[in-house]
Parts: structure tokens; sequence; C-alpha cells
């Protein structure tokens, strides 16, 4: 899939659950089997993604 193909997907959720996701995606990374390469490189964005999200999320509601 190009990039001009790629579908976009909004979600909403609540800081619990991006918490959830950040952890797992972080558990994924950590336990690497060594697949694909372009399967670390997608999670390891996803990971980094998800973090800034919480960071955004918690800076925001002032809780850091």
């Amino acid at each position: 899939m190009s990039n001009k193909d790629e579908v976009l997907v909004r979600t909403e959720m609540d800081i619990n659950t991006l918490r959830l996701i950040h952890y797992a995606l972080d558990q994924s990374l950590q336990r690497w089997c060594g697949s694909e390469p372009y399967n670390q490189t997608h999670i390891r964005a996803a990971r980094d993604a998800m973090y800034a999200a919480l960071m955004d999320v918690l800076l925001t509601t002032e809780q850091i």
C-alpha cells in the first residue's frame, strides 16, 4: 500500500486506555522475537506516538 492509499483512523480513548496501549507496544518491542524488521519499525513508531499523546494529555491536564 502506498502512502496515498493509506487509510487514516481517528479514535477516542480515556487516559488509562492510552497508557495500556503504550505499555503493550513497549512490551512488544522489549520481547521482540525477530520477525520482519518493518514490523518492529511500525511498532516503535506507534509506541512513540502513544507516548507523545500521553505526554500531551498529562501536560494539558497539568498532571505533570
